[in-house]
């Protein structure tokens, strides 16, 4: 294992345990009267592309 990988790691991990730490800040408020509405997102040709290589 390389330094930049390990000190990567040590980071990723730091960044975990800080979030743990933390606690929730904010809470999601969902109305269950108010309607779901589901809009149709547009994507180009190539951004399509590359979504269809990770299906």
């Amino acid at each position: 294992m390389t330094g930049k990988a390990q000190n990567f790691s040590k980071y990723v991990k730091r960044l975990i345990e800080e979030d743990m730490n933390r606690g929730p800040i904010s809470e999601i408020k969902i109305d269950r009267n108010e309607p779901i509405i589901h809009e149709e997102e547009t994507y180009s040709i190539e951004t399509k592309e590359a979504m269809n290589s990770f299906i």
